[in-house]
C-alpha cells in the first residue's frame, strides 16, 4: 500500500517534490504508520529499488537452468 502509492506519486511529480504527507494521503495512512516501516523517503526509495531489483534478479535467475558468469553479467548488464 505504502509502496505502490509511492510509485503512483513518482509516476505523477518529481521525487524531490514528493512528500512523507503526499505518500500517507495516497496510502490513505497515518504518519505513523509512515514512519513504522520506514525511516523517511528515501529509506522508502531505497527499498523500493533493492526490492525490485532482488524480485527481478530471482525470477531472471529462476528463467536460466544454470547460475554461471554469463547469467549474472546478463542480468546486471540488462539492470545498470
Amino acid at each position: 500500500m505504502i509502496v505502490d502509492s509511492f510509485l503512483s506519486l513518482a509516476s505523477e511529480k518529481d521525487f524531490n517534490n514528493i512528500t512523507v504527507r503526499d505518500i500517507t494521503e495516497k496510502a490513505t495512512i497515518n504518519r505513523a504508520t509512515f514512519y513504522a516501516h520506514f525511516d523517511d523517503k528515501f529509506d522508502l526509495l531505497h527499498s523500493t529499488i533493492t526490492n525490485t531489483f532482488t524480485d527481478k534478479l530471482k525470477k531472471r535467475l529462476n528463467d536460466h537452468d544454470g547460475f554461471n558468469e554469463k547469467v549474472i553479467a546478463n542480468i546486471f548488464s540488462s539492470h545498470v
